[in-house]
C-alpha cells in the first residue's frame, strides 16, 4: 500500500491562519472577515498544502510539527529540538510569532486550539492501514508576517475559501475552522 505502516499512520497538521487585511483594513464579504492560511507547495504534486508532519519512531508528535514547519516554511533544516517536545512547547513555539508590531508595538492576538483528533478519510486507507491525525490551529489576528519566512513562492499565505485547491480533508478542515472564527468560506 501506500502508507508506511500497517494499523494507524499518524500525523499532525498545523492550520496557521490570520485575518486578511487590505490596506490595514480587514477583508470582509457579506459581513464576514476573510481568513487567511500558510500553505505551501509540494514538490512532487504541485498542491498547495497545509503543514504536515508524519509521526514516526520516538518523536513526539509535537517536536515532529515543529521540525516540519520549521523546514517548510523556512527552509531550516538544522534547527534543533527535543523528541519529547511536549504541546505546550509546541503551543509556546507557535505563540512566539505573534509579537509586538516593530513600528506600533501594540500586542497581536494569538489563540490555539485542537480541531479534530482522530480517523482521517484519505485515498490512501485500506482495510489494514489507516490515516490518523491530530489538527492544530493556530490563529493570530494580526497581519503576522513570520520573520524569516521563505520568499521563494514555496511558501505563500492562501485566502480559506471554499474554492481552495487541494485534497478533500483540506476543504472539510478549512471550512471547519473557518467556522470555528465566524469567517466567509463560501
Amino acid at each position: 500500500g501506500a502508507l508506511i505502516r500497517w494499523g494507524p499512520n499518524k500525523s499532525i497538521i498545523a492550520v496557521i491562519t490570520r485575518w486578511k487585511k487590505h490596506h490595514d483594513q480587514f477583508t470582509v464579504i457579506d459581513g464576514q472577515r476573510i481568513l487567511e492560511t500558510l500553505v505551501f507547495k509540494d514538490k512532487y504534486t504541485n498542491d498547495w498544502k497545509l503543514p504536515e508532519a508524519k509521526i514516526l519512531g520516538i518523536e513526539s508528535s509535537y517536536g515532529a510539527i515543529y521540525r516540519s514547519f520549521h523546514e517548510l516554511v523556512f527552509k531550516d533544516s538544522d534547527s534543533e529540538h527535543s523528541f519529547s517536545f511536549e504541546e505546550s512547547d509546541m503551543i509556546k513555539y507557535f505563540e512566539s510569532f505573534a509579537r509586538a508590531s516593530v513600528s506600533t508595538f501594540e500586542p497581536t492576538g494569538f489563540e490555539s486550539h485542537m480541531v479534530y483528533r482522530g480517523y482521517i478519510d484519505d485515498l490512501r486507507n485500506t482495510d489494514n492501514a489507516w490515516v490518523e491525525a491530530e489538527i492544530w490551529n493556530f490563529h493570530y489576528d494580526s497581519n503576522t508576517t513570520f520573520p524569516n519566512l521563505c520568499q521563494d513562492g514555496v511558501t505563500i499565505w492562501k485566502d480559506v475559501t471554499n474554492n481552495s485547491r487541494g485534497f478533500l480533508i483540506q476543504t472539510s478542515i478549512l471550512r471547519e475552522i473557518a467556522r470555528i472564527h465566524q469567517a466567509f468560506f463560501e
